[in-house]
């Protein structure tokens, strides 16, 4: 265990910190504060366990397998989290999610298969900073009450909506290089 893994950790458990954040607050302006700094913190974590674990030598089988899973766990929950206030983004939401569980499979099935780990495109790592850039964006946009909420919300949207489209390519790629 290193400190690389243990950031990875703490994202594949922030739907519990996201949970135990919607039942802490009753104001709904308190939850929507913490819950956009959690987010904003998890997806800082995710560049820092890459950098921790490259500049330091502290790649592991671990953080291979996990990272990729985190990222999708954080997405995914934080887009439902979102939907639970803004169906604007049902469609897009649907795209990313069902293509996260779908590569989840297999990367699975080509390392037990093959023994073959598929390596992250920089696609990939643009769809995810996108899909960081975007939710952190809805939520943002959820604090806000002013002239600028309407242009971050059309900000994110575009950008959720390019994710989902990166996020159906970049499944493309990662089903032929199986």
């Amino acid at each position: 265990m290193n400190i690389a893994n243990i950031l990875t950790i703490l994202r594949l458990m922030s739907p519990f910190f996201l949970i135990i954040i919607c039942l802490s607050f009753e104001k709904k302006s308190d939850e929507n504060f913490y819950i956009f700094l959690l987010f904003v913190i998890m997806s800082i974590t995710d560049y820092f366990d890459g950098f921790i674990a490259r500049k330091y030598n502290m790649s592991s089988l671990f953080g291979k397998v996990f990272d990729p899973i985190s990222d999708k766990i954080l997405v995914s929950s934080s887009l439902l989290y979102i939907l639970s206030f803004d169906t604007n983004i049902l469609y897009p939401s649907m795209i990313i999610i069902f293509r996260e569980f779908v590569i989840s499979g297999i990367r699975e099935f080509s390392v037990s298969k093959n023994h073959i780990h598929v390596k992250v495109t920089n696609i990939s790592k643009i769809k995810t900073s996108l899909q960081f850039l975007s939710i952190g964006a809805f939520l943002l946009n959820d604090l806000l009450h002013s002239v600028y909420a309407l242009k971050i919300y059309n900000l994110a949207l575009y950008g959720i909506w390019l994710a989902a489209i990166l996020t159906l390519y970049t499944g493309f790629q990662y089903t032929h290089a199986i």
